[in-house]
């Protein structure tokens, strides 16, 4: 949509206008002092200085700016912008290009990052953020575009057209959408924290360093190679021919998060799928590793459901001695990580062969012991899967939000 079609759009809300920035306010862009690193400038206590790699840290529902990653000193702001609270920034370059935040602190800001001075009195400073994240897709990939990096200059940035209403109803959406962010971010808070406590409670419970109730019997190292039914395994090693329908085939890429992602699918006919099968079929509770490209990708079959595997994943189904699920969580502890680590490193193809998957060392309690501390910790990845479904909820519940609110088809006043 071009912006004479966004103006004209407007006049369809009464009340509405749309008005570039440059009519809004002074678009200015920030100094960076050069040499880059000189300690005459760099590493001070004068004043914060922000970068736009820092912007890259802030979460998208945070949207003011309340501390940087280093300081200027006194020498270096004379060569930088200084900007006050209160002042509307925009990321001009980098990952974060079209972002815009608001400063809640005094600072100076590099080149990579332009300024809004003298903001209209009529406009609602929370407000143009939002108009303005509400376009970051097309600024990096309508307006930005070009040879080399893509940039925003001073003048891209100020042809940016606004949607304005009343300053009233201007405020009005910016509540309603402040408060949507504060829920993301109080959620995403909570999903860190859980996550957090999980992997506290993975080193200890995994290591014997805390006991369960009940349990005080000797663990032991093993090895891998004593723990499985069968051998480590893994998929073809060709490329099969790829079909529109089929059996699902699995390769590291659909390894997500520590569970298997079926977004993504590529499939084999049902012949081939029989011919793989010979030497790989995975079946439920099978533990799926990731051995090349992104070796260390760990998931558990935990359905009953059709499909086969690539050769970038290994296959290790436990036997007797080990219960599936635990050896599910040890292949993600620290101490396993590490080995597995050190063994890719020692691989010139940077990858882990089946032979180096069996050697891995894993400490193991009795049977009991293992379901135990195995459900105590799939009751915590239940209770952070419902945190990371309300937080994906909120964010799909903002982003409609923003989408009517932005554009004048609901009305808040």
């Amino acid at each position: 949509m071009t912006m004479s079609q966004q103006a004209n759009d407007t006049s369809r809300n009464p009340g509405w206008t749309s008005t570039a920035l440059s009519q809004l306010s002074s678009v200015v862009r920030g100094a960076s002092p050069r040499p880059a690193g000189d300690p005459k400038y760099f590493n001070g206590d004068f004043i914060p200085w922000l970068t736009v790699a820092a912007l890259t840290n802030i979460p998208e529902s945070k949207t003011i700016v309340f501390e940087t990653a280093g300081k200027l000193t006194e020498a270096g702001a004379q060569f930088s912008r200084t900007l006050t609270p209160g002042t509307v920034i925009i990321a001009n370059s980098g990952a974060t290009l079209g972002v815009a935040k608001i400063l809640g602190i005094r600072c100076c800001a590099n080149d990579g990052i332009a300024a809004l001075l003298d903001l209209c009195s009529d406009v609602d400073a929370r407000y143009i953020v939002y108009q303005i994240n509400s376009q970051t897709d097309r600024l990096r990939t309508v307006v930005a575009t070009g040879n080399g990096q893509p940039n925003l200059n001073t003048g891209l940035i100020g042809a940016i057209e606004i949607d304005l209403p009343c300053k009233d109803e201007q405020s009005a959406i910016a509540d309603a959408l402040t408060d949507a962010d504060a829920l993301i971010d109080s959620l995403e808070q909570l999903l860190a924290k859980k996550r957090q406590i999980k992997q506290g409670a993975m080193q200890e419970l995994l290591t014997g360093k805390r006991r369960l109730p009940g349990f005080d019997g000797a663990w032991s190292f093993e090895e891998l190679r004593n723990l499985v039914q069968t051998p480590v395994t893994d998929g073809p090693h060709t490329t099969p021919v790829f079909v529109d329908s089929g059996v699902p085939f699995l390769s590291v890429n659909n390894l997500v998060g520590n569970r298997i992602d079926l977004t993504d699918l590529r499939f084999i006919t049902r012949e081939d799928d029989q011919i793989f099968a010979k030497k790989c079929k995975p079946q439920r509770g099978d533990v799926l590793l990731g051995k090349a490209a992104s070796v260390g990708k760990v998931a558990i079959v935990e359905e009953d459901f059709d499909f086969n595997i690539w050769s970038p994943i290994a296959l290790i189904r436990a036997g007797s001695s080990v219960v599936s699920k635990f050896l599910y969580y040890q292949l993600q502890s620290r101490s396993v990580l590490t080995q597995i680590a050190v063994l890719t490193n020692s691989s010139s193809q940077g990858n882990i062969g089946m032979g180096d998957i069996e050697k891995l060392q894993i400490t193991v309690p009795c049977v009991d012991e293992q379901s135990a501390i195995a459900q105590v910790l799939s009751d915590m990845d239940a209770d952070i899967a419902a945190v990371d479904d309300r937080l994906t909820k909120a964010r799909a519940m903002k982003q409609a939000m923003a989408q009517v609110l932005l554009t004048g088809r609901v009305r808040l006043v």
